[in-house]
This record gives C-alpha cells, sequence and structure tokens, in this order.
C-alpha cells in the first residue's frame, strides 16, 4: 500500500501536475497579473507586452511586496517591496527592467505615485525600463497603498537570495 505522499507523487508523475508551492516571485507575478484584469475606469492598466515581460523573465527575477498606512503611504510601501527584494543596493543598479504594481485609496494623488516610480528610477540602472499600473480600491477608507514590485536582473550573475 502506497503512502499519500507516494499516492500524489505517483499521480503527479501520470498527469504532468505537480503541487509545488509557487515561489515569491511567481505568488507576486500572479497577483499583479490578476489585479490589472480588476480595474476600473480610475486604474492604470499594465498592457499585455508590459505583463509579458514578467512571464518570460522569472529566472532573472526579485520580487517584493509592501504595505503600508499613513502618511507617505506610497513611499513606505515602495521602499518595503524593495526591501524585501533581497537585492543589495549594487544589483539593484544591474536592473533594466522593472514591473509596479500599486493597488491604492482613492486618497492617493497621481504627485504621490509618480515621485514613487522617482524612487524606483533612482534605484535601478539608469536605462531601465519601468512598467507600472495601479488599482484603487473604493473600500480603503484609511491613507493605504500596496505595492508588488518584480526587477528584472540585466543577467543572472548577481544573486542576492
Amino acid at each position: 500500500m502506497l503512502l499519500p505522499s507516494e499516492q500524489k507523487k505517483k499521480y503527479e508523475m501520470a498527469s504532468g501536475e505537480t503541487s509545488q508551492p509557487l515561489s515569491s516571485t511567481d505568488r507576486i507575478i500572479k497577483q499583479i497579473s490578476e489585479a490589472n484584469i480588476q480595474n476600473s475606469q480610475n486604474d492604470i492598466v499594465l498592457d499585455s507586452q508590459e505583463l509579458k515581460v514578467l512571464s518570460t523573465n522569472r529566472e532573472k527575477s526579485f520580487a517584493g511586496m509592501g504595505e503600508y498606512v499613513g502618511q507617505n503611504a506610497v513611499e513606505e510601501a515602495l521602499n518595503l517591496a524593495i526591501s524585501n527584494t533581497g537585492l543589495s543596493v549594487s544589483a539593484m543598479k544591474e536592473v533594466r527592467e522593472v514591473v509596479v504594481h500599486f493597488t491604492l485609496c482613492p486618497d492617493i494623488t497621481m504627485s504621490e505615485i509618480a515621485e514613487g516610480i522617482e524612487i524606483v528610477h533612482e534605484s535601478v540602472h539608469a536605462d531601465a525600463e519601468i512598467f507600472w499600473g495601479t488599482v484603487r480600491n473604493e473600500w480603503l477608507k484609511q491613507y493605504y497603498a500596496k505595492v508588488m514590485i518584480v526587477l528584472i536582473l540585466k543577467n543572472t550573475q548577481v544573486r542576492d537570495r
């Protein structure tokens, strides 16, 4: 008789399915893709080409998420997200593509988002492409920002994890 774990492994081998847990990068990529579908008229969506960057560069990607409630919510959440990628300051300068997704309360202004994007721009390679999108959640009453960021390196030689 097979143990449950052996039965599962046998099934996975036969069906080609696995139930490996998603990496943190894969989870964040999935959340960005899902959030991008649920948009309203006030949202800025990532287009399919920008989302394709995520799926084609997973092996060179580092992802992080940050949430913050209070003044400077965008900046604070973004700094947490960048920190949670695990990349050093020097490795950040090797980042050539960035995808940033903001989930925000309605009170956050475009200038606050622009300031956040400027933080990203100053942190990465000067020629890095930065793609970003927003979702405004009308139900959020507090001054709130959630930021998911994916940083894609030029090469895979720098590994800070």
